[in-house]
């Protein structure tokens, strides 16, 4: 039960990234695209594929522990 509490905690934290962030983070974790692919789909660079992931990633990773810290 605490495992589905916290997938939906994180499902719901990522339709808060940015419109960007949100899709190459899920073309990459949830559709399990490569990079190249991505960045092809989306028309910009792989740089700026990894850019966004590590922004989403971060995010994700800071409102997860402040949740944790709440509790």
């Amino acid at each position: 039960m605490l495992g589905q509490d916290r997938l939906r905690t994180l499902l719901e934290l990522v339709e808060t990234l940015p419109p960007r962030c949100r899709e190459v983070f899920a073309l990459r974790k949830i559709e399990g695209l490569h990079q190249a692919d991505i960045a092809e789909r989306l028309g910009i660079t792989r740089g700026a594929v990894e850019k966004h992931l590590r922004h989403a990633l971060l995010l994700l990773a800071t409102r997860l522990g402040e949740i944790d810290e709440a509790s």
